[in-house]
């Protein structure tokens, strides 16, 4: 009998002893395959920064008591889109630079049209540029937790005669999808308005990066509340009809 016992204790330590070795293989997968997911996101993000670093800008408008900082994208050989609040006080031309590790010479942009309901401007460059135009999503399904990249160049603080300018990235996803503005879970800094919302999935412009509250109400009536960095986008769509005719 004892002898039997012995034989039945030594089945089920060697049945524990196999069932914990297959929980901390199957938690060994999964540690894997997060470092994976996490190493192709990481090599997604950096192709998109070397393929937009030069189509994404750094904007300083020049105001009667400073500048106005903010971020653009070129959506053709001489056309770049940015908030309407990142120019609206200016009283004269833009000044365009790229981030200063391409050691390109800065150009100077003029507003060509604006809406304000809506907080997009349409510039175009004194002269055109060879860089690729971000491409544009046109009726792009968004969806909750979508993982998305910001480019931009936040804490812009610096007088306009500041030359060095770094373009950043932020990653977040979709918080929410609203009928004329996306909510973020990324926390947008100053400087970043104006700047592309690119989808991780897709690698297009997806929206505008705003850092004001859009009103909900008619869309050519109304103005805009001031946001406390919300994290929120403007939908392409309205990039899209801002731009016709050009």
């Amino acid at each position: 009998m004892q002898r039997l016992i012995c034989l039945a204790l030594g089945c089920v330590l060697s049945y524990l002893v196999g069932c914990g070795h297959q929980v901390g293989s199957l938690s060994d997968l999964a540690s894997n395959q997060t470092l994976q997911q996490q190493d192709a996101i990481s090599k997604r993000l950096y192709r998109l920064f070397k393929i937009y670093q030069r189509s994404v800008l750094s904007l300083s408008a020049p105001l009667r008591d400073g500048t106005s900082n903010g971020t653009g994208f070129l959506v053709s050989s001489d056309l770049i889109i940015t908030n309407d609040h990142v120019i609206q006080d200016s009283i004269g031309p833009i000044t365009v630079r790229w981030d200063t590790h391409l050691n390109l010479i800065s150009l100077k942009a003029t507003v060509v049209k604006r809406h304000k309901k809506r907080d997009l401007a349409l510039l175009r460059l004194e002269q055109k540029v060879i860089y690729t135009p971000l491409p544009l999503a046109y009726a792009h399904e968004y969806a909750i937790a979508e993982p998305t990249v910001i480019f931009g160049y936040p804490g812009l603080t610096q007088p306009n005669d500041v030359e060095e300018k770094y373009l950043h990235t932020l990653s977040g996803l979709v918080s929410s999808v609203q009928p004329k503005q996306l909510v973020l879970d990324a926390r947008i800094m100053a400087g970043n308005s104006g700047g592309p919302l690119v989808s991780l999935l897709t690698g297009q412009v997806i929206g505008v990066i705003s850092s004001i509250y859009v009103d909900s109400d008619e869309e050519d009536s109304g103005e805009f509340t001031e946001g406390e960095s919300l994290g929120s986008a403007i939908p392409i769509r309205f990039v899209h009809k801002l731009m016709r005719g050009y």
